[in-house]
């Protein structure tokens, strides 16, 4: 356990949150790949990068089911070292729905059949990116012994 780390275990512990949130860091933005997936789907609602909905689509899906992976079955939390913040349980839960599905079912709300599907480059040059800068299996702690 890291000195200093707050359990966040169900929605009453949030205040402890934004107790924490005054000292984020820009550094845990593109930590996250429900970061990018999120900046992707806003700059796809824009209308800076249409022609890559079904690309957008592919990740939206992943981020939903990786989503479902690290909520329901393996590690059952996230950790933010940058806020010494530990998720888990119900507020985890919250999080999981807000965070990783609500941005699939608007997609699937909006999506514009009209656009021609792209070949699916785009999302796996972006999940290529993501790998080699980042390794989820230590920024997700899925290795982690419990």
């Amino acid at each position: 356990m890291h000195s200093g780390v707050i359990d966040i275990n169900n929605l009453s512990d949030i205040v402890l949150i934004f107790k924490r949130i005054k000292k984020i860091n820009i550094k845990i933005i593109p930590m996250f790949f429900t970061h990018w997936v999120i900046i992707l789907n806003i700059l796809l609602y824009l209308g800076f990068i249409q022609d890559f909905q079904f690309s957008i689509f592919i990740i939206t899906c992943l981020i939903s089911i990786f989503g479902l992976i690290i909520t329901y079955i393996t590690p059952k939390l996230i950790y933010i070292p940058y806020l010494k913040l530990k998720i888990k349980h119900t507020f985890l839960r919250v999080i999981d729905l807000v965070i990783h599905h609500l941005p699939l079912v608007i997609l699937i709300y909006n999506y514009d059949h009209t656009i021609p599907k792209d070949k699916g480059i785009f999302a796996l040059i972006v999940l290529c990116m993501y790998l080699v800068i980042y390794n989820p299996f230590k920024i997700y702690k899925f290795l982690e012994k419990k």
